[in-house]
């Protein structure tokens, strides 16, 4: 007997972005290859399209995934902190939901694309003492994933035909990566090699390493999450047949798209006062 999958949370987070939400979510969800999860979406200064979207969103899918349920979560803005401490702050907010929900969770993004089968392939692999990501597509120029820009996360501007193609070039069916295997991959990174997004870990690794801080003060917030789990025990592996794509930033701002017109306002990413050098400044662009 195989061992019985667990049900899954999978967190987003969305403030205006209707056209993304609805590109990442359709593809998230046709292409997951179950409809045993939950998907936690948390909202912040929605639009009206946005919220009558995500409350559609169900019965869309209500035949072909009668198991799935869609949550929604509301989050308040934190004042005096900027624009994407606040972004971080939803993610905290996705995962504390998640792992109310169920024993393993995860986040994905908007502005992300995901091949067939993807969630179905990462839940096989999961376990208590792990973070199983998916193998990651990047647009940006620099990346120690696989490289295809395949342009903005919605319909019509997505190059879907193109992103399969590449899918199907890389796939390694069953395979379970490790960073021994990923070993010496844009630097002597460690485990790091092995981490992406989509990614998914059991509710006992939040508890030991989370939550996620929100400001720059003390390094890279994610960066620095993955440290304190790698540091309690936990692993890091990648699902081979588990593909999803990032275009990076997208709705926050970092693609040459404008932020979302009620944070303009606000202080972006407000950095510490230490400065930093080249390599940790490459460094932060690869990881970040």
């Amino acid at each position: 007997m195989g061992r019985e999958r667990a049900r899954i949370s999978i967190g987003n987070c969305v403030s205006e972005a209707l056209e993304m939400l609805r590109f990442s979510s359709e593809q998230l969800i046709t292409n997951a290859g179950t409809d045993d999860f939950d998907y936690v979406i948390v909202c912040w200064n929605t639009t009206s399209k946005v919220d009558t979207y995500i409350e559609q969103l169900g019965d869309l899918f209500r035949e072909s995934h009668p198991a799935l349920r869609i949550i929604r979560v509301d989050h308040k803005t934190i004042e005096g902190i900027g624009y994407v401490p606040n972004l971080r702050a939803m993610i905290n907010t996705a995962l504390d939901n998640a792992f109310q929900l169920n024993e393993y969770g995860g986040l994905v993004n908007t502005d992300q694309a995901f091949y067939k089968d993807w969630l179905v392939n990462l839940s096989k692999h999961c376990r208590p003492n792990r973070m199983v990501c998916s193998t990651l597509i990047e647009s940006c120029r620099i990346t120690r994933h696989h490289r295809g820009d395949f342009g903005l996360t919605e319909y019509g501007a997505f190059d879907v035909e193109g992103f399969n193609n590449l899918c199907r070039q890389i796939i390694r069916p069953d395979k379970l990566i490790t960073a021994d295997e990923r070993e010496g991959i844009m630097g002597d990174l460690g485990y790091r090699n092995t981490t992406s997004v989509p990614y998914i870990f059991h509710r006992n690794m939040w508890k030991a390493a989370g939550p996620l801080e929100l400001t720059l003060k003390n390094g890279i917030p994610d960066i620095n999450f993955f440290d304190r789990a790698h540091a309690c025990g936990f692993e890091f592996v990648m699902s081979g047949d588990s593909i999803a794509y990032h275009l990076g930033g997208g709705e926050r701002g970092a693609t040459g798209r404008p932020i979302p017109a009620f944070a303009r306002d606000m202080p972006y990413d407000p950095a510490p006062q230490k400065k930093t050098s080249i390599v940790e400044r490459m460094r932060k662009a690869i990881l970040g």
